[in-house]
């Protein structure tokens, strides 16, 4: 399986539910580069985690916590879970976390006035306080090593207000309300809350930092990549009033992952053939299929690349570095091999992300423009190699074939110094034709040991062997070549005895006879 090294505490999530009393969600992370950025806090849940990648636990929809009978009809305490969001940001290893509320968080009563008691809270003897602290709570309880214990614990313990929010080792007491399982403070951990509660701003958001660093209890994380996590939120003084968890039902979350490869390929083919190295460090980015950026990544020293999303619709965008271009797109029959970046653009098609799928098809094949040329001088000696002194030969034709192909891929003519060559091509095989002088013949073909000197046309076709360019290189051996042809005329001076002007037989030569060759 081609994968990246986890750099962070992110990928495969699951949520589980213990039953009736507990929510427990298990988040599990495998596989992760940088994701996108954390989220903004402004006190309202639902509009701030939307990004991909969120999790939401959701109460099924009704007010489930108790509600003294000397309430009004149609009390809905503010203390009441509406849903808890989860949103994880592998960049910074920091969990964000959002608590919805069906009033005001902190509002015991309902009235949208925390701090307000009502009449009826008053003759119960409980009271609304206008900040969490002495008879209201919320926490988040964290088992790293899922083994049952605790081992962390986020938020106002009752015991204090919301600037005393913290995180802190769980004192392995398993309390409702957990206001005494608020151990050892992890100042290191403790990231922020947003704020107190109010009717503008009604949620609980806050961070927990440094997630990978959390101790763990049992002292041996089997499973670096997993945690669990369970909420509670509560005015427990309160003869009950607004204690809360989410309903205990069968639940589980998953993340999807989308990664592969990005490669050089060789020979222009399209395909991851063996030995095709990756290329390191090329930026990979990951939108959804409605155009919004969602996350960044750079390949690593062997070419892979991941992202770790939500469920989706995404699209993945490589960005090719000074020097490349990409190969051709969906080449082949395997999927799992091929070139998925559009050639123009860089973009795959979009793809749907079913939960807990793992994706690892997403692939980028570049190169670099290969060139070939040299030279076609004139062999005066007809040995087939070039020799010092030998010219040259311009304005020769020289055609340019893919192996495969019947018809030139290019044409060129040789310059007054006889050179010639073909540049910005696609690594492949290919074959070079010289068009022949009108008065010349070919050399003899690969004489001597050295292959920069020699004739490499073919003296019957002109043609060279095929051969293959990979990336990025430049072949200047392929020559020609050519001699002028000497033309011979001669024969026979006699006597003509019977001056018939016909040689007869025994008519004989005659020696010493001076001729002269006139144009």
């Amino acid at each position: 399986m081609k994968r990246t090294n986890s750099e962070s505490y992110c990928q495969k999530q699951a949520q589980k539910i213990r039953p009736l009393t507990y929510l427990t969600l298990l988040i599990t992370l495998l596989f992760c580069m940088p994701a996108a950025a954390g989220l903004g806090f402004t006190g309202d849940v639902p509009a701030d985690f939307t990004k991909t990648g969120t999790f939401t636990i959701t109460d099924p929809g009704m007010v489930d916590v108790g509600v003294p009978t000397a309430a009004p009809a149609g009390t809905i305490s503010g203390n009441d879970m509406e849903e808890l969001r989860l949103f994880y940001d592998p960049a910074t290893d920091t969990l964000y976390v959002g608590i919805n509320t069906y009033v005001i968080a902190g509002d015991v009563d309902g009235d949208g006035d925390p701090g307000a008691t009502s009449a009826w809270l008053a003759g119960i003897a409980g009271q609304d306080n206008p900040n969490f602290g002495g008879t209201e709570s919320f926490a988040l309880m964290l088992d790293i090593d899922e083994d049952g214990t605790y081992d962390a614990i986020a938020g106002v313990s009752g015991l204090t207000d919301t600037s005393g929010f913290s995180v802190n080792q769980h004192a392995n007491l398993f309390l409702t309300p957990p206001a005494g399982q608020f151990a050892a403070p992890l100042p290191a951990n403790t990231g922020s809350l947003f704020a107190s509660p109010s009717a503008g701003a009604p949620d609980i958001e806050f961070t927990i930092l440094n997630i990978s660093e959390l101790p763990v209890s049992s002292g041996n994380d089997p499973d670096p990549n997993s945690f669990s996590v369970n909420s509670f939120m509560g005015s427990f003084e309160d003869a009950g009033i607004g204690e809360d968890f989410l309903p205990g039902f069968p639940t589980s979350i998953k993340l999807t992952s989308i990664s592969d490869f990005v490669w050089e390929d060789l020979n222009g083919n399209g395909l991851q053939d063996e030995g095709e190295p990756g290329i390191e460090g090329v930026t990979v980015n990951l939108y959804d299929c409605a155009d919004n950026f969602v996350a960044t990544a750079t390949t690593d020293a062997t070419g892979y690349y991941g992202f770790t999303v939500g469920p989706g619709e995404y699209y993945v965008e490589f960005i090719a570095p000074a020097g490349y271009e990409f190969t051709a797109q969906d080449e082949g029959a395997d999927d799992a091999l091929d070139n998925d970046a559009d050639p123009t653009t860089g973009k795959t098609v979009c793809t749907t992300l079913e939960p807990g799928e793992n994706d690892l098809t997403w692939d980028a094949g570049l190169y670099q423009q290969v060139s070939i040329g040299d030279f076609v001088w004139d062999d005066l000696d007809e040995d087939g190699i070039q020799d010092a002194g030998e010219p040259g030969i311009a304005g020769v034709t020289v055609n340019l074939y893919e192996c495969e192909g019947t018809t030139p891929v290019a044409t060129t003519t040789t310059d007054p110094d006889g050179m010639y060559l073909f540049t910005g091509l696609v690594p492949g095989e290919y074959y070079v034709e010289f068009v022949l002088p009108a008065g010349y013949a070919f050399s003899p073909q690969d004489q001597g040991a050295d292959d920069a000197l020699d004739s490499d046309a073919d003296p019957t076709t002109g043609e060279t062997a095929c051969t293959l360019l990979e990336s990025g290189e430049t072949d200047l051996t392929l020559d020609a070549g050519v001699y002028l042809l000497r033309a011979n005329i001669g024969d026979f001076v006699w006597n003509d005895l019977d001056t018939d002007g016909i040689q007869d037989e025994n008519e004989p030569g005659i020696p010493g006879v001076t001729v002269n060759l006139y144009e």
